[in-house]
């Protein structure tokens, strides 16, 4: 009997099996004992559930008030392997909960019973016998236990793990004598019926093995006579494949020659791509610098158009500078008739000519930036001189280059040429492989009809020799003269056969 919310059923269930798909505290609640054992009790319960200690404390409740006085409970992960495996929560693939605390529960609360704690891997197995069913300790103290040992860590027993969960080596004996203790019978009776047992499950096993060997033995030999007959036919093809080869290995060299040829024609194009990649380059670069020099010459235009303003300016300066003399020297012929008027005079040409001391300095600044703007000019001249001859050396490269390139384009054209002579070469040699095979095609079909005349004869002469020998078996007159006539047809047609034999082997 199983009980599981989710199972997943493998084989084929026998007549006294039943599943039950759905919880166990639903189960041990919609039904009672009586229902489903009758007068009988569980002979043995196998606790692997929920990984908790509250489900396995509810699971082994229900079971043990259907159990009886030799009913023995087996609880699976009762030995912890590591710190993380133990835990509440899952945080590793193998994860066998705190279903140890379950063992400290038994200890403290039910010393009654029996507890074996074996350590079988990966995570042991916990037998338990003597169960009470009239028993209502774990069920009335239920909250309490819950609450005393869902805090419980695993590093406060990991050091005692042994001693505390009662944990014991795998052994036969202690075993044996565990369950007898449990069952009520002597160990020695108990072993041979567990002999017995073995004995029994291992004809059974046995015979089912002699069965399935049977069964491969006879697929294995259909497989080694198909096999056989796989290998013949692929030494027959293996023998028609080698003649196919030989012709094969023709066409591939000449394959592999077009191979290499268009592979060095990829190759020359990709030089040529290269070359009119850096050709445009060098032409974007030439556009670059023409735009660069137009714009220095309007530059050279501004500053020119700037000298000529200041020349101008200096020209009227100049025409002031005389006319202001004019009216000194009147001024001067005109201080004997203004001698009253002298000293007003005099001041006035002292600001005047602190006026020209003023003009006479900006004069020289004028001219020193006039200096300069020709100094910038003459600066421009050389950078616009030396931009012509790097477009000269350009150009001269450009040159080189084009003549380069209408050298390769001639031997590309020459070596196309030479591709289309070889690709009508080749195409020559197809044609004359396929009339080769052709021929070969109808020397075969000639030997073949000459071996079967040459069979034919074959066949003449033996029946010649047979009538022979009887005519000379035989006592009758008539015997003696066909004896000088059969000879002579003999060696006709022996004759014919040495000639035909002779040419076939001169073809």
């Amino acid at each position: 009997m199983g009980i599981d919310p989710e199972p997943e059923i493998r084989h084929e269930l026998t007549a006294n099996t039943t599943v039950f798909p759905e919880k166990s505290d639903d189960f041990f609640a919609a039904r009672k004992k009586e229902d489903v054992l009758g007068n009988g009790v569980i002979d043995l319960a196998f606790i692997d559930g929920m990984h908790l200690f509250e489900s396995v404390l509810d699971d082994f409740i229900h079971v043990e008030r259907w159990a009886g006085p030799h009913t023995i409970v087996l609880i699976h992960d009762t030995v912890p392997a590591d710190a993380l495996s133990v835990k509440r929560e899952r945080q590793t693939r193998f994860w066998t909960g705190d279903v140890y605390k379950f063992v400290l529960c038994l200890k403290e609360f039910r010393p009654d019973l029996k507890i074996y704690n074996l350590n079988i891997g990966p995570s042991g197995l916990c037998f338990v016998g003597n169960l009470n069913p009239a028993s209502t300790v774990l069920s009335d103290r239920r909250s309490e236990i819950v609450n005393r040992f869902m805090d419980i860590e695993y590093s406060t027993i990991a050091p005692n793990r042994d001693s505390l969960l009662c944990i014991r080596e795998n052994s036969n004996e202690e075993l044996s004598r565990f369950l007898a203790g449990i069952l009520g019978r002597p160990t020695q009776e108990f072993q041979a019926q567990m002999q017995t047992l073995r004995h029994d499950v291992q004809k059974e096993f046995s015979g089912k093995l002699q069965a399935e060997c049977e069964k491969s033995a006879e697929t294995i030999r259909e497989l080694q006579a198909a096999l056989k007959k796989h290998r013949e036919t692929i030494v027959r093809r293996d023998q028609a494949l080698l003649q196919f080869n030989e012709t094969k290995q023709a066409l591939e060299k000449w394959r592999a020659e077009c191979v290499r040829q268009k592979e060095l024609l990829a190759a020359l194009r990709d030089t040529v791509s290269r070359r009119d990649a850096s050709l445009e380059k060098l032409k974007l670069e030439r556009e670059t610098t023409v735009r660069k020099t137009e714009h220095l010459q309007q530059l050279l235009a501004e500053q020119k158009s700037v000298i000529d303003r200041r020349e101008t300016e200096y020209r009227q300066q100049k025409e002031l500078l005389a006319a202001l003399r004019d009216t000194v020297s009147r001024r001067d012929a005109s201080l004997e008739k203004l001698k009253l008027e002298r000293e007003a005079l005099v001041q006035k040409t002292e600001c005047m000519h602190r006026l020209l001391e003023e003009r006479n300095n900006v004069i020289d600044k004028r001219n020193a930036e006039i200096a300069a703007g020709k100094m910038e000019i003459e600066k421009c001249r050389t950078a616009v001189i030396w931009r012509d001859e790097a477009l000269e050396k350009q150009k001269r490269r450009i040159e080189e280059l084009s003549i380069s390139l209408e050298k390769h384009r001639a031997a590309i054209d020459k070596r196309d040429a030479a591709l289309v002579k070889h690709k009508a070469v080749i195409a020559k040699r197809d044609e004359a492989l396929l009339r080769h095979q052709a021929a070969i095609a109808k020397r075969d079909g000639w030997l073949a009809q000459n071996r079967r005349i040459i069979d034919d004869k074959c066949v003449e002469l033996r029946l010649l020799t047979e009538q022979l020998m009887q005519i000379r078996n035989s006592r009758s007159y008539r015997a003696g003269q066909c004896i000088t006539y059969f000879p002579r047809k003999l060696r006709i047609v022996w004759r014919k056969f040495r000639n035909r034999q002779k040419k076939q082997i001169a073809l």
